[in-house]
């Protein structure tokens, strides 16, 4: 039985996180936003299971990198209670981390979406 408490305050744990990160990181939200849109085109071009789960697992990617990138700005601010050049670059490359996940999950939705609206504009 405790198992199973332990399990169910980890998970309201979690489901709290995702509130704080909605609540106060509106990059995050701006990443929901993106990915019901990725979603839409998805369901509307019909893309196969293959596809969707390459978009899936990069949209994973950058929400969670999203989380950590706050959770290291936040750890970094409780640390360092002034301006300090190792904060700023420990902050700056995990948003690089965020940054380049976009890029790629950008050019992974051009490869798959593109032949399919390609597609729909020759129709």
């Amino acid at each position: 039985m405790k198992l199973w408490k332990n399990a169910l305050k980890k998970f309201f744990h979690a489901i709290n996180g995702i509130y704080i990160m909605i609540k106060e990181e509106r990059s995050l939200v701006i990443h929901f936003i993106f990915l019901i849109l990725v979603v839409a085109l998805g369901l509307w071009l019909n893309i196969t299971n293959t596809q969707w789960a390459i978009i899936i697992l990069a949209c994973a990617l950058i929400i969670g990198l999203e989380i950590i990138n706050t959770a290291v700005e936040n750890l970094v601010d409780m640390i360092s209670f002034k301006y300090n050049l190792k904060s700023r670059k420990i902050k700056d490359i995990s948003s690089a981390a965020v940054f380049l996940s976009s890029v790629f999950a950008f050019i992974i939705g051009l490869i798959i979406f593109m032949p399919y609206i390609i597609r729909l504009v020759n129709q």
